[in-house]
């Protein structure tokens, strides 16, 4: 696929989005000013479509600080774009700083163990972090505690949807990993414990998320077709007013479908939260 020219939505300019890599497209059509992959640029416009934002622009969005963030090991530029806009926290896992008792709350976190109150966040983000974690299953339970009644959870990670069980790579026994296949890593030393498949997002609706998981291609963000997982800390979601109107204006048949499925239900959170 050639270069995309369109506008990013987190430093505001309009670019050519480099594809530095056609055999990982969630990785590739980078800015070439803020650096963003288009998976990055699809967090972010998740982010605006579940709660009424209008996210053209991220590095100069108005002040939410009213909407509570918790992102873990969020690496890429636009961390310091949500620490303006929101009420943000980005953690990262250090197993030698958690055993401290001082540790600073704000800059280390175990997702398998989080030391925040129940119902203190509206948004949790796990940015292809999960595959990961050793105790997934734990983490996904410590992210619904946290997360506020009818919070969010953006959920991206490596994931093949035509997949229908996880492959695990690593089996857990006890403090020993157990190699069932050749190791895999990450950025060059972060292991990968498992391929996820369909069978997670049953596992997400089981803990007690309401899940949404979507495909979509906005060119005009340089974000090629590539997929979005999304849970809610709610029973349910209204999807009638998704086929009886929309009142965001979008372009496209499916962005216009989830435009307006999130502009009814973030009218719900913002009632809920104001």
């Amino acid at each position: 696929m050639p270069n995309i020219k369109g506008k990013c939505n987190i430093c505001g300019n309009n670019v050519d989005f480099i594809d530095v890599d056609p055999s990982r497209l969630r990785e590739s059509f980078r800015c070439p000013v803020c650096d963003s992959s288009s998976r990055n640029r699809l967090l972010i416009y998740s982010l605006g479509l579940f709660f009424g934002l209008s996210i053209e622009k991220l590095i100069s969005s108005n002040p939410h600080k009213d909407i509570k963030i918790f992102e873990a090991s969020g690496v890429s530029k636009y961390v310091t774009y949500l620490s303006k806009s929101f009420d943000y926290i980005n953690t990262k896992y250090d197993s030698d700083e958690l055993k401290k008792a001082d540790f600073d709350h704000e800059r280390y976190a175990d997702l398998q163990n989080l030391h925040f109150d129940n119902d203190s966040f509206h948004v949790v983000i796990t940015a292809d972090v999960l595959e990961h974690v050793r105790l997934y299953e734990a983490a996904l339970k410590e992210i619904y505690r946290v997360l506020k009644p009818e919070g969010i959870f953006l959920l991206q990670i490596p994931y093949n949807h035509s997949r229908e069980e996880t492959i695990t790579r690593v089996e857990i026994a006890g403090d020993e990993d157990i190699h069932l296949l050749p190791p895999v890593y990450h950025g060059g030393h972060t292991l990968v414990y498992r391929d996820y498949g369909r069978d997670l997002l049953q596992l997400v609706r089981d803990i007690g998320f309401t899940v949404v998981y979507f495909e979509i291609e906005l060119l005009h963000y340089g974000i090629p077709r590539q997929y979005m997982i999304i849970g809610s800390k709610a029973p349910y979601f209204n999807m009638t007013p998704v086929f009886t109107h929309s009142p965001v204006k979008a372009s496209g048949g499916i962005s216009k479908i989830i435009n307006s499925f999130s502009y009814n239900l973030t009218k719900r959170l913002r009632d809920r939260f104001r």
